[in-house]
């Protein structure tokens, strides 16, 4: 049982975190570090805590809160007698991480290597994001390097003006790399191995961005796409012919489905069923946030469809319409170390779908960048909703999206 129990006082004008040897009057104390501006008329005694909604107090309650859970930590595990001991374990805890002195890009790459090895739960897509933030640390070259307990505002600022001076995508690329920075700065603060603020309110600075229209191909650039001499297209892959053969007709079931690209590539013949003797999709779209109550799509397969889902039936030895590599495996998506490896293959094998697409925008006369995997699907629903020969709400059904986004997104791409 803990023989010592812990509080903050007020003492020699400064706040202490007091260490009381239980049932004596024996106690040690410890300044408080790094607080700014104590209210000491909105300090609660009992509660230990400022009362006032302001961003130092914010602070100063976090700060108070990371202190003593820190030196609980140390009773409960260690169980020292005095306070003087509990204060030199925790003197002698620091000089040991001291000697570590973790920078702040390694302590962004421990944050990686956690989520992607997550064993008790399926891990976060957020380590992607954590991806981006390290490989702008390493272009930006300095701030990579600094001792993550030295990482303050300063640093922040700098990295603010690195991003706004190397962006290219505006807005969005700005705010992702900011949030990213600032997480990572939250969970060493947590730790206590950051004691600094980071005041910077970079929102006043993100760029404004002009919000750029879905792109979609017109009925002639279509027909070139689906008309394309394969032998034509470089692609360096290994068994290239095969794939660019592949990944057309990948291209070519988004436009006839209407469907998202990672919908398609996890595609079962188990979500092939049949309903008045007609063969439907019938799958739940990986955005569930659509118009549907039980998120489940249920779509009408078309002949084109039919003829690939016929071309390769059989060439997945588990059963997927497409055969890619990926799909060879026994994914169980409930563990969080297999949903990592199928999430890992599924990113590169959208990548190397990409690459095929952008290879193929000279020959229909498109620019690269305005030819993307979204292009496809995009595409049809402008078709469908320009013909105007099914209803809005069909159209959106069909999709597995809303009518809402269609009148907002489609109606104006191609008049």
């Amino acid at each position: 049982m803990a023989n010592i129990s812990l509080s903050f006082t007020f003492r020699q004008e400064r706040f202490s975190l007091r260490a009381t040897v239980k049932g004596t009057s024996k106690r040690n104390y410890k300044e408080v570090q790094n607080l700014i501006s104590p209210n000491l008329d909105s300090w609660d005694k009992k509660a230990q805590r400022f009362n006032e909604p302001t961003n130092e107090a914010i602070h100063n309650n976090n700060v108070l809160r990371v202190m003593k859970e820190r030196y609980q930590h140390l009773i409960d595990t260690f169980n020292p007698h005095t306070g003087k001991e509990l204060f030199e374990l925790h003197e002698t805890a620091s000089k040991v991480e001291a000697k570590k002195e973790l920078t702040f890009g390694d302590y962004v790459q421990q944050l990686i290597n956690s989520m992607r090895n997550e064993s008790n739960k399926r891990p976060s897509k957020n380590y992607q994001c954590y991806i981006t933030l390290f490989n702008k640390l390493k272009k930006e070259g300095q701030i990579i390097n600094i001792p993550l307990s030295k990482i303050g505002n300063s640093h922040f600022i700098k990295f603010s003006d690195w991003v706004l001076n190397a962006s290219s995508n505006g807005k969005t690329n700005y705010v992702n790399a900011m949030k990213q920075f600032k997480s990572v700065h939250s969970k060493a603060f947590e730790r206590e191995l950051n004691d600094n603020l980071l005041r910077f309110k970079y929102m006043n600075h993100a760029p404004v961005r002009e919000e750029k229209k879905r792109k979609a191909l017109d009925s002639e650039q279509y027909r070139k796409f689906v008309d394309i001499d394969l032998s034509q297209v470089s692609f360096g892959v290994k068994n290239k012919e095969y794939y660019k053969e592949l990944y057309h007709n990948f291209c070519i079931f988004l436009y006839e489905m209407k469907m998202r690209p990672v919908d398609v590539i996890r595609l079962h013949t188990d979500n092939i069923v049949t309903i008045k003797g007609k063969k439907y999709l019938s799958y739940v779209p990986e955005k569930k946030k659509n118009y549907l109550k039980d998120n489940k799509v249920k779509n009408e397969i078309t002949p084109k469809a039919k003829s690939i889902i016929a071309k390769y039936k059989g060439e997945s030895s588990k059963g997927y319409i497409f055969p890619f590599p990926m799909n060879e495996y026994d994914w169980d998506m409930g563990n969080a170390a297999s949903w990592n490896k199928w999430n890992n293959r599924k990113q590169a094998t959208m990548e190397r779908a990409r690459a095929f697409v952008k290879a193929c925008a000279s020959y229909i006369g498109i620019d690269p960048n305005d030819l993307i995997l979204y292009t496809f699907r995009h595409s049809v629903i402008t078709h469908e909703v320009n013909n105007n020969k099914k209803p809005l709400m069909t159209i959106a059904k069909e999709a597995g999206t809303s009518a809402e986004m269609i009148d907002k997104h489609y109606y104006s791409l191609l008049t």
